[in-house]
C-alpha cells in the first residue's frame, strides 16, 4: 500500500533529522495511512459497518491534518491572523459550492464534510501563513503539499456528490493525493 511507503519514508527522515515538528508530521502521515486503510476496508462492507468505518477514516484524516497544523506551529511562528483570513477566504466559497452539490447527501455526511473541510483548509492556510514569514525549503514544500491535499480532498468531496464516478477524476485525485504525500513526507527532513 502506498500509504505505508510514505509513512516508512517519513519515519526514516524523522529519525535522520529528529525534531518535534518532524515527529508531528510523521504522526500526521500515520493518521493518513489509518484513514486510507479504513477507506480500503469500507469497500468490503455495507450498511452500518461501512458507515462506521467511513467515519473512522474521516476522523483519522482529520487527526492527520491536526498533527500537521501542530507540526507547522512547532516549525515556526506562522502569522495566524493572515492564516485565519486566508482560511475564511478559501473555506466559505468552497464549502458553499460543495454544500450546494451535496443536497441529496444525508445531513450527517454534509456536517462531517464541513468539519473535515475546515480542518484541511486551516492546515493549508497555516502552511501559507508560515511560508509568508519563513521562506525556506520546508515551508515551500509543505505549502505545496498542503495545496495538493486541499485539491485532492475537494475532488474527493465533489466526487462523492456524483451519481456516476468518472474514472479519470479518481485517477487525477490519486495522483494529486500521492504528490501531496511525497511533498509532506519530504519536508520532514528540512527542519
Amino acid at each position: 500500500m502506498a500509504s505505508f511507503c510514505f509513512v516508512a519514508f517519513g519515519g526514516l527522515l524523522a529519525k535522520a533529522n529528529p525534531s518535534n515538528a518532524g515527529w508531528y508530521l510523521f504522526l500526521g502521515l500515520i493518521s493518513g495511512m489509518m484513514g486510507d486503510i479504513c477507506l480500503a476496508v469500507k469497500k468490503f462492507l455495507s450498511g452500518a459497518s461501512a458507515a462506521i468505518i467511513n467515519v473512522f477514516g474521516i476522523l483519522s484524516f482529520m487527526a492527520g491534518h491536526i498533527f500537521y497544523i501542530t507540526g507547522l506551529c512547532h516549525a515556526g511562528n506562522p502569522n495566524l491572523l493572515f492564516g485565519c483570513i486566508l482560511w475564511i477566504a478559501i473555506y466559505v466559497p468552497v464549502n458553499i459550492f460543495l454544500l450546494k452539490k451535496s443536497k441529496k447527501s444525508p445531513l450527517n455526511a454534509r456536517i462531517m464534510g464541513c468539519v473535515y473541510l475546515a480542518a484541511v483548509t486551516f492546515m493549508f492556510s497555516t502552511a501559507v501563513a508560515l511560508l509568508s514569514i519563513q521562506q525556506n525549503l520546508f515551508s515551500g514544500l509543505f505549502a505545496a503539499g498542503g495545496l495538493l491535499f486541499l485539491i485532492s480532498d475537494i475532488i474527493t468531496m465533489y466526487n462523492a456528490t456524483l451519481s456516476e464516478k468518472p474514472r479519470t477524476l479518481r485517477a487525477v485525485n490519486l495522483a494529486v493525493y500521492y504528490a501531496a504525500q511525497v511533498l509532506i513526507s519530504s519536508c520532514i527532513y528540512y527542519f
